[in-house]
């Protein structure tokens, strides 16, 4: 049996084409960034930030982060590996937030476990002014 002849049984989501052209679009250079942290626990104070085009890899920030007088816990520590130390002459969140917002500016923000981010501290000065508006932006990768 051909393809063809099943064509007709098979019915598409009217806006297919729409998905499709966006999906197709974030793969486009400059269109589109991963974001990435981590934290002094499940929702505790960012510690380190990472960003990179969603098309090509290119490293656009990667950088440790003050988390201020919070201590890292045990938790956290053996997830990410990142010691109070590391982060102990670090910039405050404040500080690189700028650097983020500039690679951020008009790209599509994908996060993994995205939910999390509004929870955390940080995530108050990210939600202020044009950063609402990009890193809330797209929620799209979830764990399996």
């Amino acid at each position: 049996m051909e393809a063809s002849s099943c064509a007709s049984e098979i019915t598409l989501c009217p806006t297919w084409g729409k998905v499709t052209r966006e999906a197709r679009a974030l793969l486009e250079p400059g269109r589109a960034v991963i974001l990435d942290t981590e934290t002094t626990d499940l929702y505790g104070r960012t510690i380190e930030i990472a960003v990179i085009d969603a098309a090509t890899g290119r490293k656009l920030l990667d950088t440790l982060v003050s988390p201020g007088d919070c201590e890292i816990s045990d938790g956290a520590r053996w997830v990410h590996g990142i010691s109070d130390e590391m982060v102990a002459d670090k910039r405050p969140f404040a500080k690189i937030l700028p650097r983020l917002r500039k690679v951020t500016r008009d790209r599509i923000v994908c996060a993994y476990n995205a939910e999390f981010y509004p929870r955390t501290p940080d995530a108050s000065q990210m939600s202020h002014g044009e950063g609402r508006r990009q890193l809330a932006a797209h929620a799209g990768m979830r764990a399996a």
